[in-house]
């Protein structure tokens, strides 16, 4: 696999041949920038990609230069390119947070439901639901 190589160059763990079955001397690969990322896949939008056998299309990754097979939702956000682990989600906390909503809209629980006036009001103000505007 190669993980080796983000190891200390000095670390022993480096030259375990019989551990590992090779000895890893490769230095590890500089990581990309968001910038460098969203250029590498900037065209991939544009490329069908299909699982039916009429449409042919097959990415050349030796001919692209990377190995991207397609773009994720998480590209699109704003924030995206600035992060230094992109693709890092904390599971734990999304789950808590998305728990503790539906919890306390089923048990009408007020401290933990984000049914408040300021939610109704985006709600006006993005012209939908008017059955739940502020009256």
């Amino acid at each position: 696999m190669g993980h080796r190589r983000f190891l200390p160059k000095k670390l022993t763990w480096r030259k375990k041949k019989d551990w590992f079955g090779e000895i890893e001397m490769r230095d590890a690969h500089v990581p990309l920038s968001g910038d460098d990322v969203l250029k590498q896949v900037k065209d991939i939008d544009s490329i069908p990609l299909s699982k039916a056998a009429q449409v042919n299309v097959k990415l050349s990754h030796k001919q692209r230069g990377d190995n991207w097979n397609k773009k994720g939702i998480f590209f699109k956000l704003p924030h995206w390119k600035t992060l230094l682990l992109r693709n890092n989600l904390d599971v734990m906390h999304i789950e808590k947070n998305v728990c503790d909503i539906i919890l306390g809209a089923i048990m009408n629980m007020k401290e933990k439901t984000k049914d408040k006036v300021k939610s109704h009001l985006d709600l006006q103000a993005l012209n939908i639901r008017p059955e739940l505007h502020p009256h």
